[in-house]
């Protein structure tokens, strides 16, 4: 029984030996191949390509202009302000004391336009304080009253006398023409005395206040009903064709500013566009400069029809006698992205167009100058680069 026992224990032990070696003689071999693999990140540049095929070329109408370095005037941007020019403004004043009145549908706003001509309002004149003005109105009615009852008596008796021969027909005539007179005087002297019940230093009639000119009501500073001394501001009529521009440059600059040279006006925080400037053309104003910040002021008139406002504050562009060479590409091909980078299309190869960043210095009419982009004689894509930019970034797929 001992001796079965272990011939079955020795053949166990060999069956595992067996399949311990089998499974050592079937496993792979060790690998030389690593665990993970990194792929090589393509170029910046290969990525802001796009390649075109010839047909799609042709339809998309790609039109190339070479990177120019030109002789510039360079320019200086300064800080302005839109003013009213010297006599553009016309203030009316009360010409005597008056009480103010409405005309037609009332005063009119600030900011509304006027005509030459036209009545604003009406001013009813004070009359001069005399001393009892009430009391000598009563004693002219009671006078009145009096005379016009004794004629009314006299009119009476040489009519009853006429019939029999006592009176003539002239004395009748002028006794009635008498009665006609004091009620006249009665009548105006009743409304005289209630004018003066009313108002006792008002007139009884009123003078219209016309605009001396065309223009903009800029500001009002009375209302109906209203008392008014002599010389108190009325109106400020804006009646110039433009307004200025006032320029502070510095002192240091300014001797390199042309006298003769116009200005490029632009809304603060406008893009760099030539449609959101102006041309503003030299003035001759009265010298000023401000001494604290070191600045002198020239002026600028801004073309007709312009919506600035007195009092905004602009950029001018002011170019200078000093001529530096400057990269310059046509407007058209400058696209800028989300973020406010400035780019251009390049032609890498041909049908191949690569996006390159470059730094817009300013927009000089149709051409933008760059502080910074390709080297001159560099083709750039001058017509269907906003094309190429939706193609790279799928717009419009």
């Amino acid at each position: 029984m001992q001796r079965a026992d272990r011939h079955r224990n020795t053949v166990l032990l060999g069956a595992l030996v067996l399949v311990a070696s089998c499974g050592r003689s079937g496993s792979p071999t060790s690998s030389t191949q690593p665990p993970a693999k990194a792929t090589p990140r393509p170029a910046e540049t290969d990525l802001a390509t796009v390649t075109l095929l010839p047909e799609a070329e042709t339809r998309l109408g790609i039109e190339l202009s070479p990177v120019e370095q030109r002789a510039l005037p360079q320019t200086i941007t300064v800080a302005g302000e839109v003013m009213v020019p010297t006599g553009g403004a016309v203030l009316l004043v009360a010409p005597f004391s008056a009480t103010v009145s409405a005309e037609g549908d009332g005063v009119p706003k600030a900011g509304a336009a006027v005509k030459r001509g036209q009545v604003l309002l009406r001013l009813a004149p004070f009359a001069p304080p005399d001393r009892d003005v009430r009391a000598q109105a009563e004693k002219a009615v009671s006078i009145a009253e009096a005379q016009l009852e004794t004629v009314k008596v006299r009119v009476e008796r040489l009519e009853k006398l006429l019939p029999e021969g006592g009176a003539s027909e002239k004395q009748v005539e002028e006794a009635r023409a008498e009665r006609a007179v004091l009620e006249a005087e009665l009548v105006a002297a009743k409304k005289r005395v209630d004018t003066i019940r009313r108002a006792p230093l008002g007139a009884d009639v009123s003078i219209p206040l016309r605009a001396p000119r065309d223009g903009v009501l800029r500001t009002i500073s009375v209302a109906p009903g209203q008392l008014v001394a002599a010389g108190a501001p009325l109106f400020e009529i804006l009646g110039a064709p433009s307004f200025w521009v006032r320029a502070a440059v510095y002192a240091g600059d300014a001797a390199r500013v042309p006298a003769d040279a116009s200005a490029r006006v632009a809304t603060l925080g406008a893009a760099a566009s030539p449609e959101a400037s102006v041309n503003a053309l030299p003035v001759p104003a009265p010298p000023s400069a401000d001494p604290v910040s070191a600045t002198v002021d020239l002026f600028y008139e801004l073309p007709e029809g312009t919506t600035r406002r007195p009092g905004e504050r602009v950029t001018v562009e002011l170019p200078t006698s000093r001529n530096d060479g400057s990269l310059v590409v046509p407007w058209s091909s400058v696209l800028f992205d989300a973020v406010g980078g400035a780019w251009v299309y390049v032609q890498k190869t041909e049908h191949a167009y690569e996006r390159r960043r470059v730094d817009l210095a300013r927009v000089d009419g149709d051409l933008a100058v760059l502080a910074r982009g390709p080297s001159p004689g560099v083709p750039v894509v001058r017509v269907g680069a906003a094309e190429l930019f939706g193609i790279e970034f799928g717009v419009g797929k």
